[in-house]
C-alpha cells in the first residue's frame, strides 16, 4: 500500500511484507517510491528496523509520516483495462466510463 504524507500530502513511500497494521511503525516497514528512489534518497534516508517510529519522516517536507503512531495509507484505485492511477474511487468509475468507450470504438 501506498503511504501518503500527512502534511504535503505527497506519496513518498509503500509498505513492505514486514508491514503490520496493528504494530507501531519502523523503518522496516516502508520504502521509497519514485522520484525518491531513483535519485539515491534511499541512501540518506536509511530506514531499517531500528528507525523507530519518530524517526520516520516526509522527505519533502520533513513532517513526520506517523504523526499519530500510524502512516496515512492510500488505495490505489487502478483502471484494469489500460492501467491508469486514479485518486479516488469516483474517479476511477469516471475515468472508466471514458475508457470503455474508447475501446468499444
Amino acid at each position: 500500500m501506498k503511504i501518503q504524507c500527512v502534511s504535503c500530502k505527497r506519496i513518498i513511500a509503500e509498505t513492505t511484507d514486514k508491514f503490520k497494521p496493528d504494530d507501531r511503525p519502523n523503518g522496516s516497514m516502508l520504502q521509497l517510491v519514485e522520484p525518491y528512489k531513483s535519485r539515491g534518497w534511499a541512501l540518506d534516508m536509511n530506514w531499517t528496523n531500528s528507525t523507530c517510529c519518530a524517526e520516520l519522516f516526509c522527505p519533502e517536507c520533513e513532517y513526520p509520516l506517523a504523526p499519530s503512531g500510524r502512516f496515512t495509507l492510500v488505495s490505489e484505485f487502478v483502471c484494469p483495462t489500460c492501467g491508469k492511477v486514479c485518486k479516488s474511487k469516483a474517479g476511477l468509475v469516471g475515468h472508466q466510463r471514458h475508457c470503455g468507450v474508447k475501446n468499444e470504438i
